[in-house]
């Protein structure tokens, strides 16, 4: 027999070994870094990143110490004037909401958007598909919604030197937070405290289901408010497209797209977020998507504005056109009577004046 041979024969000799070799290795990585997520019912799991166990990322380790040692400092909804109101209050942190409506959660893994990182998965309480084909097709596709993973990089250019100083909050407000695709985003990368509201019961239904699969420390910095916002106090119907839970309209039906259909409009309660925040408190960053109604709501919350530092939202010329006294015209010269320096596509293009002829795009507004 050759050397060749006998070298051939050797290796072929140790193959099964380092097989098991690799087969343990990879056992023992999946245990400690590769957490798994309960069923819906509740059974057990080794998912334990938001329930009091190890990690899988340093990043995620100091974002919850220093949610833990924030909220100890600062206490939770002290920049609130108002947590209720003629037939609403902010929720609880504690259930979920319109749970005796007979709906259902498609759960999903959900991974935070954490660049050069592929995040631990937390479940995720999205519409069933035939509900909604856009947002929570995308949590199904992707594991999250891919419109938020810049907002963290947001919140960061507008906190400045307040970054710093842990004994004010850092404020992130959702306003049409939808199924709480954005909020997760920030909750798990970011130390925000976070103001979100979000009208519509089948989207509160699901985000709250969300939230409650969460560790307790993370929910006490969600303060969710079940109404729309808007110029003031009010009632009010909301119109929710019937394959798209993302597109849901204050008032009046409007389609925007020839085939839409719409679910019976449910009543709910409008307020201005000037009633809501303290007067002098910080915004940091604001993520504004209405679906047309977002000149009432800037209306709502000058006072706010003019502390606020970045606001992120979409002009849509077939949604804004659809309200009086609102147009993308309307809505752009608003933001630049108050200050703001305006940037068509993200906060890195230059400044202009000049509002842009597209349809839908999106705008950063910075003033800080």
């Amino acid at each position: 027999m050759t050397r060749g041979q006998l070298t051939r024969k050797k290796w072929i000799g140790t193959l099964p070994t380092l097989l098991v070799g690799v087969m343990l290795g990879y056992t023992v990585f999946s245990a400690r870094f590769m957490p798994h997520i309960s069923d819906p019912a509740g059974q057990s799991s080794r998912m334990t990143a938001w329930e009091g166990g190890p990690l899988s990322r340093p990043s995620y380790s100091h974002t919850l110490k220093a949610s833990q040692e924030r909220s100890k400092k600062s206490p939770s909804g002290s920049f609130l004037s108002k947590t209720s109101g003629p037939g609403w209050k902010m929720w609880d942190r504690s259930s979920v909401l319109f749970a005796n409506m007979n709906l259902t959660c498609n759960w999903n893994d959900y991974r935070p958007f954490i660049r050069g990182e592929v995040a631990p998965a937390v479940p995720f309480c999205a519409h069933p598909l035939s509900d909604d084909h856009f947002v929570s097709n995308s949590i199904v596709k992707k594991g999250r919604h891919v419109e938020c993973d810049g907002l963290p990089t947001l919140l960061a250019r507008g906190q400045g030197n307040d970054a710093s100083n842990k004994d004010s909050p850092i404020i992130y407000v959702d306003v049409g937070a939808n199924i709480g695709t954005c909020v997760m985003q920030m909750l798990l990368t970011t130390n925000a405290t976070i103001l979100a509201f979000e009208p519509h019961p089948y989207n509160l239904f699901v985000m709250t289901s969300t939230f409650m699969r969460l560790d307790e420390t993370l929910r006490d910095r969600i303060h969710l408010f079940p109404i729309a916002l808007g110029a003031e106090s009010a009632e009010s119907t909301i119109h929710m497209a019937s394959d798209n839970r993302g597109h849901a309209v204050v008032s009046k039906v409007i389609k925007i797209n020839n085939r839409a259909t719409f679910l019976p409009p449910m009543p709910i309660r409008v307020e201005p977020l000037d009633s809501i925040v303290h007067d002098g408190t910080r915004v940091h960053l604001m993520k504004m998507d209405a679906q047309g109604f977002e000149c009432y709501i800037f209306d709502g919350m000058k006072r706010v504005l003019r502390t606020s530092r970045v606001v992120f939202f979409e002009l849509e010329k077939k949604v804004l056109n659809g309200f009086e006294r609102c147009s993308p015209q309307v809505l752009w010269d608003k933001f630049m009577q108050l200050g703001f320096q305006m940037h068509v596509g993200g906060p890195n293009r230059k400044a202009t004046t000049e509002m842009p002829e597209k349809g839908k795009i999106n705008i950063v507004a910075l003033k800080l």
